[in-house]
Parts: structure tokens; C-alpha cells; sequence
């Protein structure tokens, strides 16, 4: 536990100079003190100093041809987790950084380190599904992009970089990066303090290829094919709770979270009707 002492000064006492303690009340050289003393728990601390932490987000989202029947779907859910970081940040004013990227064959940056306040939206003409799926230049590029930009604040404790992969399907179409170059990368970054890395799938088979390149099962998480809007909405609540500080890393599961989403938005359908 660590003492937060702040001591209030009254105005001078005349004749007063002997120290007299009356529940916290002092009298020295003729000054009325008053401590207020607060015990401040490890947890508490932490938390209070993050709030002036940069938080630089980095999500890259799977726009290959698998992924058009669902592209509406998962751009909404896309579009909510801006504005629900939006709320975020006016409720906690904590610095947030933003980068927006898709990926097939190509990537493609559409938002690049934009503060959270000002964040636009995507819209339809940006996010669209064509190619293949370039998943380990997806994950490399963002890490890579991520250490220039902001890993000297990091260092420094001035910033937390978190990257995160959306994808429905499995590695086949990079051209940057191998197995090998993204087992080693992981290897490095994931031991970094103050960075999180995580991948968001619905192709058990890219769950299983990341296990094989070492990426941390607790940062991993496999949705089923038509579990698209869960998997984002899941998604945007544990950035959500990160970014505010109530999870200390970035916790996936959120599964209660979408069972209560789930029944609110059927509530909300039925009313309508």
C-alpha cells in the first residue's frame, strides 16, 4: 500500500506556536495543517498513472474475397468499436492513436495514427473483400509499422502499442514474410514490455499455424465462420477495456458480454416490429 498525504494550510494563528494533533489537525508556528491521508493500492496506482499513457492501436482487418457476404456486417461492427472508443476517450481523456488497416493480397493503411478524437469512420467505398489472404505480411507490416512509429515511447513508458488481427482464413498469398520471419518476430515482441499482440480468427486453421509460430494462446481466440459479428463485438469490448484501463492486458474473452449484447439487440428488434 502507498500513502497519497495532501496537507491543507490554514491561515495563521496568532500566538500559536506549539504543535497540537487533533484527528489529523495541527497547529505549528501559528499554521493550522489539516493531512488527508489516502491509501492507494499497487492496482489503483497503476491504473491512475496509465491514464496519461498513449495508447497506440493498430487493428488490421481481413478484407479477402472470403470475407464479402459478411463485409457489411463486420464494417458496422467496425464503425460501433470507433464510436464506443470515441465515448471511451471523452469519459477518461486518455491519449489514443489509431491506425485502420485491410488486407488480401495487398495492405492497405486507411486510417494512419489518428488521434481517437478525431477518428472518421470507414465507410463502404474503403472497405470492400477481394484477393487472398496475406496473413503474415498482415501481422509483420502492422508490427513492424508499429515499432517505428511509437516503440521509443514505449521504452520510455510513455506509451502502450497494441496490434491486433482479424481474419477469416489461413496464410496464403504473402510475399514479405515467412513462418519463420513471423516465429521470430513473435518471439521478440511478445516479451516487450508494454506490448500486446493478438489475433482475432474464424479459420481454425490460421489458429492453429500461429500456435506453431509461438503466438500466445491466451492472446489468441477462434470464432466459427458465423460468428463474425460476435468475434468483433467481443473484440471491441476487451480494446474497450484496455484502452480504459479496467483490464491490465488485453483479456479476449468476453463471451458474458456478447450473451447480454446479443439479448439487448433481440430486445431492441422485437420492439420495433
Amino acid at each position: 500500500m502507498i500513502q497519497n498525504i495532501n496537507i491543507i494550510v490554514y491561515p495563521r494563528k496568532e500566538g500559536g506556536d506549539k504543535v497540537v494533533g487533533i484527528r489529523n489537525l495541527y497547529v505549528a508556528e501559528g499554521h493550522l495543517y489539516q493531512l488527508l491521508i489516502k491509501m492507494i493500492c499497487p492496482m489503483e496506482q497503476e491504473v491512475n498513472l496509465k491514464k496519461d499513457v498513449l495508447l497506440d492501436y493498430t487493428f488490421v482487418l481481413d478484407a479477402s474475397g472470403s470475407m464479402r457476404a459478411e463485409i457489411p456486417e463486420v464494417l458496422e461492427e467496425l464503425n460501433r468499436q470507433i464510436r464506443d472508443l470515441k465515448l471511451k476517450f471523452k469519459e477518461t481523456l486518455r491519449p489514443c492513436r489509431i491506425t485502420i488497416v485491410k488486407f488480401d493480397s495487398d495492405y492497405v493503411v486507411l486510417r494512419d495514427s489518428e488521434s481517437v478524437e478525431e477518428l472518421a469512420e470507414i465507410t463502404r467505398e474503403e472497405y470492400f473483400s477481394a484477393g487472398m489472404t496475406a496473413l503474415y505480411d498482415a501481422i509483420g507490416l502492422a508490427v513492424k509499422r508499429t515499432d517505428a512509429r511509437v516503440d521509443f515511447q514505449v521504452r520510455r513508458g510513455e506509451a502502450e502499442a497494441l496490434v491486433v488481427v482479424f481474419t477469416d482464413g489461413g496464410e496464403n498469398a504473402s510475399s514479405e514474410f515467412t513462418g519463420p520471419d513471423i516465429q521470430k518476430l513473435l518471439g521478440d515482441y511478445q516479451e516487450r514490455v508494454g506490448w500486446e499482440i493478438a489475433l482475432i480468427g474464424t479459420d481454425v486453421s490460421a489458429i492453429m499455424d500461429m500456435g506453431r509460430r509461438n503466438m500466445r494462446r491466451d492472446k489468441m481466440r477462434h470464432y466459427e465462420q458465423n460468428q463474425k459479428v460476435e468475434a468483433m463485438y467481443s473484440l471491441s469490448q476487451s480494446v474497450s477495456e484496455y484502452y480504459t484501463t479496467k483490464d491490465t492486458s488485453l483479456n479476449l474473452n468476453k463471451k458474458e458480454l456478447w450473451i447480454r449484447e446479443q439479448r439487448r439487440r433481440e430486445e431492441q428488434e422485437r420492439q420495433k416490429k
